[in-house]
């Protein structure tokens, strides 16, 4: 029975030497690969600017989106305050109002989604309206019970304006 020891210095030059012939290789086959893969100092100070730059601009969305999130959260809390009638529907309309009121493209939005209703404080109690609506769509009968109790402070706020 023959055991094959390994012996230090034998496998590199041999894995070397094949490395090589397959670079030979290659550069046989197709001479002009090597010219695609220049790379000066300047593009590389320019890559690792547009990497660090990319990688503020990715913190920077990310922090925009937490605090979307957090924003959104308020505004279900506050539904779920006034369905549950601890909070009334002006002092609602209010706080998201004000939750939502640096808010790019929230008011346009809303434009088009209630064509009719042309005060912001209205377009926010339409939206409202129809959070708690969603938020209701497991319980029908409960969501019609809590949606005419709005609509009807809806009415009386726009009488009251």
């Amino acid at each position: 029975m023959c055991l094959l020891t390994r012996r230090s210095g034998v496998l590199g030059p041999a894995t070397l030497a094949a490395f090589a012939s397959g670079l030979l290789l290659v550069h046989l086959m197709a001479p002009g690969w090597p010219s695609a893969f220049q790379f000066n100092g300047s593009e590389l100070e320019e890559a690792v600017e547009t990497y660090r730059s990319e990688i503020q601009r990715r913190r920077e969305l990310d922090d925009d989106f937490d605090q979307f999130s957090s924003r959104v959260g308020a505004c279900d809390s506050i539904a779920v305050a006034l369905i549950d009638q601890r909070i009334t529907f002006a002092a609602a309309v209010d706080e998201i109002d004000a939750l939502t009121r640096d808010r790019p493209g929230f008011e346009e939005t809303l434009l088009l989604m209630y064509p009719e209703v042309r005060s912001r404080r209205d377009l926010i109690a339409r939206h409202t309206i129809d959070r708690a609506r969603r938020m209701l769509a497991g319980d029908p009968t409960r969501q019609k019970e809590v949606i005419e109790r709005l609509e009807t402070a809806y009415r009386n706020m726009v009488a009251d304006d």
